[in-house]
C-alpha cells in the first residue's frame, strides 16, 4: 500500500519545500485535488465533486472522517463560489482537519487491508 501522505505531499507542496501553499485558495484547491484522487483510487468513489465523492464512498469511510471531508469540501466550496469568502477563516483548523482526515484515510486503508501502515503522518 502507498502512503496516502506521499501523494499528498506531492499534490500539496508543487515539489517545493513548503509543506502548504500560502495562499488559501491554492490550499483549498490542492486539498480538495488529493482528497477526490485518494477517493477515486482507493475507494472508487464516484460523483462530480468532493461532496458527491464522499458520499459515493460513504461505506467505507467513519461518520468521523465522512465529517471531516464534508468540513474541507465546504470550506473549498465557500472559497471558490462565494463572492464575499476569500480567505479560510480558521486556516489553522482547516489544516489540522486535512491532516486529522489524511491520518484516518490511511488507518482505514490499513484495516481494509488487513495490515497495519508503517507510514507516519507529520
Amino acid at each position: 500500500m502507498e502512503c496516502i501522505q506521499d501523494l499528498v505531499k506531492n499534490i500539496m507542496s508543487g515539489g517545493d519545500d513548503q509543506e502548504y501553499p500560502t495562499n488559501d485558495f491554492e490550499l483549498v484547491i490542492k486539498a480538495s485535488k488529493s482528497l477526490e484522487t485518494i477517493l477515486e483510487d482507493e475507494f472508487k468513489a464516484r460523483g462530480d465533486d468532493l461532496h458527491s465523492k464522499i458520499d459515493s464512498a460513504s461505506a467505507f469511510l467513519p461518520e468521523s472522517l465522512r465529517f471531516k471531508l464534508h468540513y474541507l469540501a465546504t470550506i473549498r466550496d465557500k472559497l471558490i463560489n462565494d463572492p464575499d469568502y476569500n480567505f479560510i477563516a480558521n486556516r489553522t483548523n482547516f489544516i489540522k482537519t486535512f491532516e486529522d482526515a489524511e491520518k484516518e484515510i490511511q488507518d482505514v486503508l490499513a484495516k481494509k487491508d488487513g495490515q497495519a501502515t508503517n507510514c507516519k503522518v507529520s
